[in-house]
């Protein structure tokens, strides 16, 4: 199967109680669609040396004022690595 994007070679930290490993994770869309030593994708990002959570949720962060801010503020928020964000705050308003 054909992803739009691999992320190649990376520590894959599953959330399940498996023990980490070293694969690629598979995108099509915007959804992950297969873990493990996959194929082709139109585009490919190396993560040899780094950690992947795929599907990880931050159910507690504090990111109302930079997601106020707009996209250029949430860079340095999306770089850690947890897709989805929860602001548990309250201090957008």
């Amino acid at each position: 199967m054909r992803h739009d994007l691999i992320v190649r070679g990376a520590t894959i930290l599953g959330g399940i109680g498996a023990a980490r490993c070293r694969g690629d994770v598979g995108v099509t869309g915007d959804r992950i669609v297969a873990v493990g030593d996959l194929g082709g994708a139109d585009r490919e990002v190396v993560a040899d040396g780094l950690a992947l959570a795929p599907g990880f949720i931050d159910a507690h962060t504090h990111d109302d004022r930079a997601v106020l801010c707009g996209p250029a503020c949430m860079a340095c928020k999306m770089s850690q690595g947890a897709p989805r964000r929860c602001s548990a705050c309250g201090t957008a308003g």
